[in-house]
């Protein structure tokens, strides 16, 4: 008798390495001579101008690489009682639906998923490994 698998993927399952980008950083840092808090300023400022190019540069982005390597990419929205731009702001009333301590003047963080821009990709698609088919059983 073949035990129940504990874990079982059908198909093709893609793992990336969150780090991958750190690792570009530091390289581009060590070739360059550039600072490597330099090198990670570039690379957010990709993932703004990428964001931009999609959603459009009406609207104010930001993107962090934490120290996990993630790329964090969001939207900022000014906190305000009576909206003039839809793009940049959001009511009071609407954010406290989030967030019951927001007050006018502060900023709203609406998460997106990170868009990669195409000079990063091959650094991305090079720390991917795929697997296919694969059961985990105890015995």
């Amino acid at each position: 008798m073949t035990p129940d698998p504990v874990l079982r993927v059908d198909g093709a399952f893609d793992a990336q390495n969150p780090g991958a980008l750190l690792a570009f950083a530091r390289k581009k840092s060590n070739k360059s001579g550039i600072p490597v808090t330099q090198v990670i300023a570039e690379i957010e400022a990709a993932y703004v101008r990428e964001a931009e190019a999609t959603y459009g540069t009406k609207f104010e982005f930001w993107a962090r690489l934490r120290q996990d390597g993630h790329v964090v990419l969001a939207q900022v929205l000014k906190v305000v009682k009576i909206v003039k731009d839809n793009h940049r702001e959001v009511s009071l009333k609407n954010a406290r639906l989030q967030n019951s301590a927001v007050h006018p003047g502060q900023y709203f963080v609406k998460n997106l998923k990170p868009i990669h821009p195409v000079e990063f990709s091959k650094h991305l698609r090079s720390s991917q490994n795929s697997i296919s088919n694969l059961k985990i059983s105890v015995i």
